[in-house]
């Protein structure tokens, strides 16, 4: 008969088994939220991408009107694939903003798709603009 040895050094099956499943149990969800922070950095990338895209747009259309030129009101973008316009108005009647004269809104509005979802990017711009003096 082989006499057992309980005091030798080392780990069985069964404790090397449920080491792997503890530790996966505490990795699985910080790989989650590793992919979770990638999709949000991304898509802020995106985002801040669009915006500076826009404020773009609206200085070249700034100079266009400077220059008498005619204003840009629709832009298509190619990469990334987007769809600018540009909405020019007056404040509201009952707007504080209308005390004010030669105040002009301009309004640029970006739309895009991502994934499946169809995304809108809104630049409001209080201006004032003064009148043209007759010569």
């Amino acid at each position: 008969m082989i006499p057992f040895k309980s005091h030798e050094s080392g780990q069985t099956f069964i404790e090397i088994m449920l080491t792997v499943f503890m530790m996966s149990v505490l990795l699985i969800p910080l790989l989650n939220l590793q992919s979770l922070i990638i999709k949000f950095t991304s898509f802020s990338i995106s985002h801040m991408r669009r915006i500076t895209l826009l404020k773009d747009i609206y200085f070249h259309t700034i100079l266009d009107h400077l220059q008498q030129k005619e204003p840009l009101t629709t832009k298509q973008i190619t990469s990334p694939p987007t769809t600018i316009t540009l909405k020019q108005l007056l404040p509201a009647k009952e707007s504080a903003l209308s005390s004010f004269e030669n105040i002009v809104i301009d309004k640029y509005e970006a739309l895009w798709q991502q994934g499946n979802e169809d995304n809108i990017e809104n630049i409001v711009i209080v201006r004032f603009e003064p009148q043209k003096k007759e010569s």
